[in-house]
């Protein structure tokens, strides 16, 4: 019986032992997974941030790309309004009179010397320009 109790005596040990290890471990392992989760928490945050400033870059070049396509459309406009009124001018100007056209292109050249310099002028004006640098009326 003695050795009964020697082998009671060694599981009892041993299992204080084995109790005490495996309450180790689990602290043990208990460090080690709020390590983990504060490393992890750690990396969800700064990959939050990185991808808050990623999406804030985003958004701006997207602002800025609409506002140069605004921008892009505006100048079109301006553009199609400027060509409308060019050419609304020159039929203006093709449809003009005789005595009118002759008149406009007479204030036009009086403060220069046509005789001096070289005018050029559509087919329908040209004997007009050339009567004006030939009388000098127009210096």
């Amino acid at each position: 019986m003695a050795l009964d109790a020697v082998v009671e005596s060694i599981l009892n040990t041993s299992k204080g032992q084995v109790a005490q290890i495996i309450g180790e471990a689990d602290q043990e392992a208990a460090r080690i997974l709020n390590e983990a989760r504060e490393r992890a928490a750690e990396i969800k945050s700064r990959k939050e941030s990185e991808v808050g400033h990623t999406v804030e870059a985003i958004e701006r070049r997207e602002i800025s790309s609409a506002n140069l396509e605004v921008k892009r459309a505006e100048l079109n406009v301006h553009k199609d309004l400027l060509e409308q009124a060019r050419t609304k001018l020159l039929g203006k100007l093709e449809s003009l009179p005789k005595k009118d056209n002759e008149a406009m292109l007479t204030k036009l050249l009086q403060p220069y010397d046509l005789k001096a310099m070289k005018v050029f002028s559509n087919k329908r004006d040209e004997a007009f320009i050339t009567s004006l640098a030939s009388n000098n009326s127009c210096a």
